[in-house]
């Protein structure tokens, strides 16, 4: 109902939880805040006896996909704080009786 309200509360807030997101479209918004990252592909072919032929190439894109954000499991969020971002496991520890 009100799409640039999400965005606003997202973009101002400074620690951010994202779990599990239901469409590419709200995966994009929780990675926009990422940034995006200079990543560098390196391959290289030939044989043993030949030459060989490096190549590299350098692209700009988020440091985890839509589709991991889309992908997280139950108890899964995706963290991010002023200090950088992970990927955290929220369940609750099993507590017995002797550690309460």
């Amino acid at each position: 109902v009100y799409p640039d309200l999400g965005h606003s509360i997202w973009s101002n807030s400074p620690n951010r939880a994202a779990f599990r997101a239901g469409d590419s479209n709200t995966a994009e918004l929780a990675l926009s805040s990422l940034g995006e990252s200079e990543h560098t592909t390196r391959s290289r072919s030939g044989t043993d006896d030949s030459e060989d032929s490096i190549s590299r190439t350098k692209q700009d894109q988020y440091p985890i996909t839509t589709g991991e954000i889309e992908d997280l499991d139950k108890g899964e969020a995706m963290l991010q704080s002023e200090n950088g971002w992970w990927v955290a496991d929220l369940t609750e520890p099993d507590l017995t009786p002797e550690d309460q």
